[in-house]
């Protein structure tokens, strides 16, 4: 019966030993800009970075868990100046996605989206101050012109192929990709 209980009070402590060492973790502050210029402050597809920073119990200047509402959408029309100050004073910069999406301008579909000049100048000043830059792989594409993924390639020493990830559901119709001899 002793033997039971030495077992059953290791398997308790082996299960509570990672949620104690996360309660016991200390925060780290860190200050982030996120950029997401396709979704709004209410879609979730870039949920996980955020859970990842708040299990990883890093938080914003105010001390705050991030959320979603704190990505920068420079296209909406409400962020332009303080994109800027607060991605010029972050430690981190973050661009998640950059491809834009159609806003009704005058009654009309505009698409707005790329990365700006001021976003590659924004990061080749990061990087000039040891900051740090993370980027999608494909954050420099269309609909951004070339000199400015150009530039923001060359950041990161790195070069686009046009090759990207394609799912087919079924294998037995594989659309788009026509037989060649």
């Amino acid at each position: 019966m002793r033997r039971y209980k030495w077992t059953f009070a290791i398997v308790v402590l082996l299960i509570l030993t990672p949620f104690a060492i996360w309660f016991l973790k200390q925060e780290k502050t860190l200050d982030i800009a996120l950029f997401d210029y396709t979704n709004g402050t209410e879609e979730r597809e870039h949920a996980g970075t955020t859970w990842l920073l708040n299990h990883l119990k890093i938080r914003n200047t105010q001390g705050q868990d991030y959320t979603y509402s704190d990505y920068i959408n420079r296209y909406d029309g409400t962020q332009g100046k303080k994109m800027l100050q607060q991605a010029s004073k972050a430690d981190v910069l973050l661009f998640t996605d950059t491809y834009g999406k159609s806003y009704d301008v005058n009654g009309e579909k505009e698409h707005r989206g790329g990365l700006t000049t001021e976003d590659v100048e924004l990061a080749t000043e990061a990087i000039s101050q040891g900051k740090t830059v993370v980027a999608e792989f494909n954050t420099a594409a269309s609909p951004t012109s070339v000199e400015r993924s150009s530039a923001f390639r060359q950041l990161f020493g790195t070069a686009w192929t046009g090759w990207i990830g394609r799912f087919f559901p079924d294998l037995t119709k594989l659309q788009g990709l026509e037989k060649t001899s």
